[in-house]
């Protein structure tokens, strides 16, 4: 079992380093990025003029992977998400293997493997797969220890539970996994000889009502506590925060078949794997109904859950492929009695495998995103084939890419720069003096009549009443605008972008793709030190090498 654990491992660790370099970048890797190379530097959690905490223990393994190379890239920035990634996909198939039978455990763990989220998620500088990883592995833990209790063995609820732990101080949305894991346990406990046997007790009984009501104290404080931060959405997610179908419609787009066939599945594989099959669904459905009502709402913030689905699928075409191996050898049988086409053992020995493998494809084939992950795996591998080096390389930002250098070569270094994606900015060319987006409010205070982010410790200009104050007070400056954030909400919208073209003049440099737009004139300095105090920078970031 090991062997092929092993093999698996690796086969997941090649895609995943193969897909890498063509996976583009996203601005939320980018946090980890900068705070690991000051973590990798001197030990802190610095960005900009502030400090980043947030799921520190993947931006330590991320400093520690710049330290330990000597150097700073996206590549070693994920190579921690790329390792957990492809840690999951073992961990599926020892647990699948050892609960149902190896047919169960193959098909979940190449699903998990090739499966364009699961790609994805471990090609991403954020905690996400490592999250996945902790969440699998306890999940497994629990289930196994529930089958087999043993006193020599108690220390495996206590490594799940720490392993939960540790996935929740990365994503505080482990809760909700933790609260499906625990609402199985519970009714897996219920449903015992030993538990009814215990339970005849008087004194036992009044002990676990005792213990119930603790329980739902305690979940009753967390759903206080966490409800708030549940409901709440940054400014871009606004739109979805009350689209409660939206999980339904992006299965239904996505893994179309998987979505709507699932109740028929789950028909054959409770038949034959009651216990587990119910585990994987309370872990799948039970994430997928709170997140529905959650404002924030992206496919990544569900891939933790998203292993159970794939897992169930492998547990319920495990179950189907006897019946539709008879089906398929009963077809033969009766096409060649009445076609008295002789089928021989050798013809049959093949026939039965392909018809096999083409009805694996048509599922596949109706199931877009599975449908491109043998593309991204392909595109992947071929860009190895041609640049075997490129796997280390940055990858692609085609909207920064085009015209990096000329912004580089033409940026007025005595000017106050101000970054619509202060992210970007701040990796590829220096910290902006000013922001120009809405942050959550949880990350921010007020500082010299500013919003500050806490995060970088820089003033951002939320509208035009901040424009104003920067215009009048600063002889000069540069407005640096890709061109998808004109006019958005969250970032420069309607009104400031009135006011930017009546009082500056564009580039340059002209560069397909972004707004550029500079100021320079006189200023009245009565009244101004407060926006240059918050002008000037306490530490610069060196960008990102190409």
């Amino acid at each position: 079992m090991y062997f092929p654990a092993l093999a698996l491992f690796l086969a997941a660790l090649a895609i995943r380093l193969v897909c890498s370099p063509i996976v583009p970048l996203h601005p939320d890797e980018i946090f980890h990025i900068l705070t690991a190379t000051s973590w990798s530097d001197d030990g802190s959690y610095r960005l900009g003029d502030g400090s980043y905490t947030r799921g520190w223990i993947y931006t330590v393994m991320a400093g520690e992977s710049f330290h330990a190379f000597g150097h700073v890239s996206v590549f070693l920035a994920r190579l921690p998400a790329i390792l957990a990634g492809a840690l999951v996909v073992p961990v599926i198939f020892v647990w699948i293997s050892r609960s149902a039978d190896r047919t169960a455990g193959w098909i979940s763990a190449l699903l998990v493997c090739c499966t364009e989220l699961m790609i994805r998620t471990s090609d991403f500088a954020r905690f996400y797969s490592l999250q996945a990883l902790l969440v699998t592995a306890a999940a497994a833990m629990i289930y196994a220890y529930l089958l087999h209790p043993s006193r020599r063995r108690a220390w495996v609820p206590v490594l799940a539970l720490a392993c939960l732990a540790l996935a929740a101080q990365l994503q505080i949305t482990t809760i909700v996994a933790a609260g499906a894991i625990g609402i199985f346990v519970v009714l897996f406990l219920a449903t015992r000889p030993q538990t009814r046997a215990l339970l005849a007790d008087a004194k036992m009984r009044r002990l676990a009502f005792a213990l119930l009501v603790l329980a739902a104290a305690a979940g009753a404080v967390v759903v206080y506590l966490g409800l708030p931060r549940l409901l709440e959405a940054e400014p871009w997610a606004e739109k979805h925060k009350y689209n409660y179908l939206f999980y339904h419609v992006l299965l239904s787009r996505d893994y179309r078949l998987f979505w709507y066939l699932m109740p028929l599945a789950a028909f054959a594989a409770l038949a034959r794997y009651p216990r587990l099959t119910a585990y994987c669904l309370a872990l799948w459905l039970i994430p997928l109904f709170v997140h529905s009502f959650g404002g924030m709402k992206a496919d990544r913030y569900i891939s933790y859950a998203f292993t159970f689905f794939l897992t169930f699928w492998g547990i319920a075409l495990a179950c189907a492929l006897p019946w539709l191996k008879t089906a398929v050898v009963r077809t033969l049988d009766c096409l060649q009695e009445a076609c008295a086409v002789p089928l021989g053992e050798r013809i049959r020995a093949v026939l039965v495998p392909a018809i096999l493998v083409f009805c694996a494809l048509s599922v596949i084939a109706v199931n877009k995103l599975l449908v491109d992950s043998p593309k991204l795996i392909a595109k992947g591998m071929v860009h190895f084939v041609h640049a075997p080096a490129g796997i280390f390389r940055n990858p692609p930002d085609p909207e920064w890419d085009r015209g990096l250098a000329a912004i580089r070569r033409d940026l007025d270094g005595g000017a106050v720069l101000v970054g619509v994606d202060e992210l970007r900015t701040t990796l590829y060319l220096q910290t902006p003096n000013f922001g120009m987006y809405l942050p959550p409010a949880p990350v921010t205070f007020e500082r010299n009549g500013f919003t500050i982010d806490k995060r970088n410790g820089r003033p951002v200009i939320e509208n035009v009443e901040d424009l104003e104050r920067v215009f009048s007070c600063l002889p000069r400056g540069v407005l640096l605008i890709p061109a998808r954030r004109w006019e958005q909400y969250g970032f420069l919208d309607e009104p400031m972008a009135r006011f930017i073209t009546a009082r500056t003049k564009p580039g340059p440099p002209r560069i397909p793709g972004f707004y550029i737009y500079r100021w320079q004139h006189p200023v009245n300095r009565q009244g101004c030190e407060a926006v240059r105090k918050e002008a000037r920078l306490h530490s610069r970031s060196a960008p990102l090498e190409n």
